[in-house]
């Protein structure tokens, strides 16, 4: 079983994106190349082909492994997810809902819908399921996380970091990520990075000097989680669920 990573490592891979996360290059900010297979170009984020809904013709699909998060913690996240739409509306897709906040613990399988999708999404989820009702057997277990900074992930989208509080929670989360690696067929190529997604942006580039209410607004939220109103986020196995989407706005818990 891969080892578990320690809060000092952790700290030390991610603290950088305390100081810059956001990518510049000749003087534009680049979305990231994939980002069309989730967001229109004029950034909605289903298919507007589709109106029936139905997911085999939508932009982009899967199944992950996500903490669901409480009602509280939902409505704090929206007070930043507003500040961020009204500092840089113009160059983020269209809004995430609100109810759909989540914290994922282990992506499984996704992409542009394809039958060979379907196959690795049907078989990811004999394994995970599983997985899942053993931790959930072994009782209800706690985790607890702070909001450490909002930052750029990817020049895909712009997410708020959660960080375990201590040592102890630490552990137990970075445990919980390493159950599902055990297995070839689901195992991810990268450790884990907690966080909730705020918004994608829209496709393409953006002058610098476009910048420049996304920058206060990052630097306005990290002084405020950091030292005015510090959000604390409980995590807890009885809220680990499995889930499908369709777009980056609609998910189903199945399990």
């Amino acid at each position: 079983m891969e080892r578990v990573e320690t809060l000092q490592e952790f700290t030390l891979r991610t603290e950088w994106r305390a100081k810059d996360s956001l990518r510049i290059a000749d003087g534009r900010f680049t979305a990231n190349g994939n980002l069309g297979t989730k967001v229109n170009p004029d950034g909605t984020l289903t298919n507007p082909d589709n109106p029936e809904g139905n997911w085999y013709k939508e932009k982009y699909c899967g199944n992950t492994l996500v903490f669901l998060l409480d009602e509280e913690t939902k409505a704090r996240l929206g007070e930043i997810q507003d500040k961020l739409y009204a500092a840089a509306g113009h160059m983020l897709a269209e809004p995430l809902d609100k109810p759909t906040f989540h914290m994922t613990l282990h992506d499984l399988k996704s992409g542009v819908p394809s039958a060979e999708l379907v196959e690795q999404m049907a078989a990811s989820e004999k394994v995970a399921r599983p997985l899942l009702r053993a931790i959930k057997t072994d009782g209800v277990a706690k985790i607890r996380m702070k909001a450490s900074y909002l930052f750029n992930m990817g020049n895909t989208s712009m997410v708020l970091g959660l960080a375990p509080v201590d040592e102890e929670n630490c552990e137990r989360l970075m445990t919980l990520y390493n159950l599902f690696q055990r297995d070839e067929s689901i195992r991810l190529p990268y450790r884990l990075t907690p966080h909730v997604t705020m918004g994608y942006y829209r496709t393409g580039s953006f002058e610098e000097s476009s910048l420049d209410g996304l920058k206060r607004v990052i630097d306005e939220v990290n002084r405020e989680i950091s030292l005015v109103r510090p959000i604390e986020v409980e995590l807890s196995t009885e809220q680990l669920v499995y889930q499908t989407f369709t777009d980056m706005n609609h998910y189903y818990t199945v399990e």
